[in-house]
């Protein structure tokens, strides 16, 4: 590893960008939400510190540079790499608004930067982020550049939210007679927290709710609803449903407060081709559930198990490996929110693959 030339960059605070500036090659650096994630007041009002990591491939500080340089920065070992420093810079977080952040070249020669940024409490920022984002491969240019990049709440810190209904709008209906719906939620939800909960009309509380092992499906007996030629029927879900650590459903993250989930659903009638037997278990074929193919018995459980069909809510995607809807996880930029077995984000299409 080569160690870059550089003594240490000037990084400083902007209230807005555009104004007369003195001839310096600077990055100013915003930081944007996803609105149908979070809205820029949640996150603002979630955290009071923002600690950015400026790193390279091509190292920038070696072992025993370390240093408190002031004002917030210092070079120090910031990712368990001990022979490779970055450079940490901690802003704090005030008045409820997000920062601008100028990153001067200084001494910089030319290099990629990574930009990893965590927005948390106080000195808990590091170890227990509530807001993350990361960009790869920047490069100063002449003068002074813009960068946004994508600054969120982690998935797991998010509110539950139903992300998909099954079946869901324009789907066809065989026999015209539904009786079962599937639900589709965000992140493991409450079982208990379901009763009393959902709603589907015509026929209101569903007659059996039954949840699969993950808590992530919720399979809704319900009184017949038929019709001859299209079937409509309405799916509500109060906030009073919660994660398992007690966060409510919120379904509109833009508006202030929990919102409920409340959507109308149109079928089109078609002559049904079989009636399957309505038996799942371990064993049993992936015929035997309600709405096949949309839910196939899969280890004596009735999920969904195809992407073969209308999209997941956004900003959910329907994973081709699990059948789900999963965050897209293209809203953290080049942060890796994605499970272990399926490590990296999918610049195309937004999903979690594996390498």
């Amino acid at each position: 590893m080569r160690a870059a030339l550089i003594t240490f960059f000037v990084i400083s605070m902007v209230g807005v960008a555009g104004c007369e500036e003195e001839a310096v090659d600077a990055i100013d650096i915003e930081l944007v939400q996803d609105p149908s994630v979070n809205t820029t007041e949640q996150v603002a009002s979630s955290i009071d510190t923002i600690v950015m990591i400026v790193d390279s491939p091509d190292g920038l500080y070696s072992p025993g540079s370390e240093r408190d340089l002031g004002d917030g920065l210092a070079i120090r070992d910031a990712d368990g790499d001990a022979q490779d420093l970055e450079l940490v810079v901690t802003v704090d977080v005030t008045d409820g608004h997000l920062p601008w952040i100028r990153l001067e070249r200084g001494g910089l020669g030319a290099t990629l930067l990574d930009l990893h940024l965590l927005g948390g409490v106080g000195e808990t920022t590091e170890e227990q982020p509530v807001a993350e984002g990361l960009v790869r491969g920047v490069e100063f240019e002449e003068g002074i550049e813009s960068l946004t990049i994508p600054f969120n709440i982690r998935p797991e810190l998010l509110p539950p939210r139903v992300a998909d209904v099954i079946p869901g709008d324009g789907e066809s209906l065989p026999g015209c007679t539904l009786s079962d719906v599937v639900i589709l939620f965000s992140k493991p939800v409450v079982a208990e927290s379901l009763r009393g909960s959902i709603s589907v009309e015509p026929g209101g509380e569903p007659l059996e709710i039954l949840t699969d092992v993950s808590g992530i499906v919720a399979h809704l007996k319900i009184a017949p609803i038929e019709s001859t030629d299209r079937l409509t029927f309405g799916v509500s879900v109060s906030t009073s449903v919660t994660d398992l650590d007690d966060r409510h459903l919120d379904d509109v993250p833009s508006l202030e407060g929990d919102q409920p989930f409340e959507r109308e659903i149109t079928l089109t009638c078609v002559e049904p081709t079989s009636t399957p037997v309505r038996l799942c278990e371990v064993g049993a074929p992936s015929d035997s559930c309600p709405l096949f193919p949309l839910i196939q018995c899969i280890d004596g459980e009735c999920i969904p198990g195809t992407c073969d069909r209308a999209a997941c809510i956004e900003p959910y995607l329907c994973s081709e490996t699990s059948h789900l809807c999963e965050l897209d996880c293209r809203i953290y930029g080049e942060l890796s929110v994605c499970p272990d077995d399926r490590p990296r984000c999918d610049e195309e299409t937004g999903l979690c693959v594996g390498d």
